[in-house]
C-alpha cells in the first residue's frame, strides 16, 4: 500500500530537479535579477536640469564707511532694486553608491536669472552663478518597489556674478562704464527627490532643492574707457573697516528639477 505514495514522491522530485526554472540556485550560480542589487551600488552619475530662483535683489550691497563712500551706487548695488527672477538651475554629479541606502560624491552647479528692467539708467543686466561641492545621499529603496526616494545634503562654494552697464562717477563727470558685482559664498544645499528605475541601472524622477548661501566675500569693480585707455576701480569686503563699502549678504536659492541617474 506504500508503493503508490513513494512512486508519486519520486516522480515529483524528478520533475522539479529537471526544470531549470524551478531548481534552486547553487552557491556557484548568480542570483536572479529580482534578488540582485544591480543598479543599487556602484559608480553614480547624474544630471539635473531644473528651474529655480535666487534672491530677487543683489547679494552684493553698498554700505558707507567712515573713510569711504560711493557718490552714486545705483539701485542694484545699493540693494534697493529687486529685478531678478527665476531661470535655469542645473546640477551634474559623480559619486559612488557603496550601499543600497547610501552614496557620496561631488557636484557642479550652474544658475542664471531672468531680469526686469531698471529705471536708474542701468542696462544689459545679467546674473549667473556656478558652484562646486560635495554631497552625501541617503536612499530608501525598501519603501517602494522600483522607486528610490532619497534625501541629499551637501556643502560647496558658489560664485555669483552680476554685470551691467551704467554711468560711473569720475573726477571729470559721469562716464558710461561697466559694473561687475561678484559674490563668493558657502552653500549648504538640501535636496529631496524620488526616482523610478526604468532600467536596473537607469533612474529618472523629480526633485526639489533648497540651498542657503552664506556670504563669504564680495567685490565691486567699475571700468570705463577713455581716450587715454581703460580705467577701473574696485572695492571688496576684505578692505579695512574704515574703507570697506562693499558687503556680502547671505541668501537662499530654490529649484525644482528632473534627475537622470546612471549607476554602473
Amino acid at each position: 500500500m506504500l508503493k503508490l505514495p513513494l512512486f508519486v514522491s519520486a516522480l515529483t522530485f524528478l520533475m522539479v530537479s529537471s526544470d531549470p526554472a524551478r531548481a534552486l540556485p547553487t552557491s556557484g550560480e548568480k542570483p536572479s535579477e529580482s534578488t540582485s542589487e544591480r543598479g543599487l551600488s556602484g559608480f553614480e552619475l547624474s544630471i539635473r536640469p531644473g528651474y529655480g530662483s535666487a534672491s530677487a535683489s543683489s547679494p552684493v550691497t553698498y554700505e558707507a564707511a567712515p573713510l569711504a563712500y560711493h557718490p552714486d551706487p545705483g539701485a542694484l548695488y545699493s540693494g534697493s532694486a529687486a529685478p531678478y527672477g527665476a531661470g535655469f538651475a542645473g546640477q551634474a554629479a559623480a559619486g559612488y553608491r557603496f550601499l543600497p541606502i547610501m552614496s557620496a560624491g561631488a557636484y557642479a552647479e550652474t544658475r542664471s536669472s531672468s531680469v526686469d528692467a531698471l529705471d536708474d539708467g542701468s542696462s544689459d543686466v545679467s546674473r549667473s552663478a556656478f558652484g562646486l561641492g560635495i554631497y552625501g545621499r541617503g536612499y530608501a529603496p525598501m519603501l517602494l518597489r522600483d522607486f528610490d526616494p532619497y534625501l541629499e545634503l551637501g556643502v560647496g562654494y558658489v560664485k555669483d556674478t552680476q554685470s551691467y552697464r551704467r554711468n560711473v562717477a569720475t573726477t571729470v563727470g559721469a562716464i558710461p562704464g561697466d559694473w561687475k558685482l561678484t559674490h563668493h559664498g558657502v552653500a549648504v544645499p538640501v535636496t529631496l527627490g524620488v526616482s523610478y528605475r526604468v532600467l536596473p541601472m537607469l533612474a529618472l524622477g523629480p526633485s526639489v532643492r533648497y540651498a542657503y548661501v552664506f556670504g563669504a566675500g564680495a567685490c565691486l569693480k567699475e571700468s570705463v574707457s577713455t581716450p587715454l585707455g581703460g580705467v577701473s576701480s574696485s572695492n571688496c569686503s576684505d578692505a579695512s573697516s574704515a574703507q570697506r563699502v562693499t558687503r556680502a549678504d547671505s541668501y537662499g536659492v530654490w529649484s525644482a528639477g528632473l534627475d537622470l541617474r546612471l549607476t554602473l
